[in-house]
């Protein structure tokens, strides 16, 4: 019904699990990015009508976020991803896309480092994370450690993405912050691990 009905699926956090099993599917271009609650700044506004009213290129990121590169290189694939945790609970169902030749996008938020370790590890083993053809890490709000025998976050996603010869950038601006980009899922992007910048390559109306 949803394939001779397409709509625009807008959203992040537990929608990932939609956005998920609807490309896994149906292979349906949804959209990661805000929900009706969020707070809908002027750089969202612009996001959203640049993605919605424009059919060139996009590259992100379009304001001063600092990102960091992890692992250099450049890659081309199609975009899928969304919250880490429902990612991870998505292990082992019919819904969960595979990471093979794709770029994966990752994002949560208050998430203490031995968690985020323990869901990129299962999701390695169950949707070949390591096979994909680049990575982007969101900015993790709130999931460094407060004590000292732990790992950092840092040393977390170093431990797992630190030069694994694919590209990698982390700080990337989606999901739990205010000023949030609005990634297509299934469409073909650029990701440049040295330039820490990623670019869709084709239209998002097919």
């Amino acid at each position: 019904m949803i394939s001779k009905n397409p709509k625009f699926l807008i959203g992040y956090s537990d929608i990932t699990a939609l956005h998920m099993a609807l490309y896994q599917k149906i292979g349906l271009t949804s959209y990661h990015g805000v929900v009706g609650s969020s707070t809908f700044s002027d750089f969202v506004l612009a996001d959203l009508d640049f993605i919605f009213n424009n059919k060139t290129k996009h590259t992100y990121p379009t304001n001063n976020t600092p990102i960091i590169s992890l692992s250099k290189g450049k890659a081309k694939g199609k975009l899928i991803g969304g919250n880490l945790s429902l990612l991870a609970a998505m292990c082992g169902t019919k819904y969960l896309p595979n990471a093979k030749e794709k770029l994966v996008y990752i994002e949560d938020i208050e998430e203490k480092p031995y968690r985020i370790d323990r869901m990129l590890t299962q999701l390695e083993q169950a949707m070949d994370l390591k096979k994909a053809k680049g990575i982007i890490l969101g900015q993790f709000d709130g999931c460094d450690s407060d004590s000292d025998n732990s790992l950092s976050l840092r040393e977390t996603l170093d431990n797992h993405f630190k030069d694994i010869g694919i590209p990698v950038i982390y700080q990337f601006p989606i999901g739990h912050i205010q000023d949030q980009v609005m990634l297509p899922i299934g469409i073909e992007a650029e990701l440049d691990g040295d330039k820490k910048t990623l670019t869709l390559l084709e239209s998002i109306y097919q």
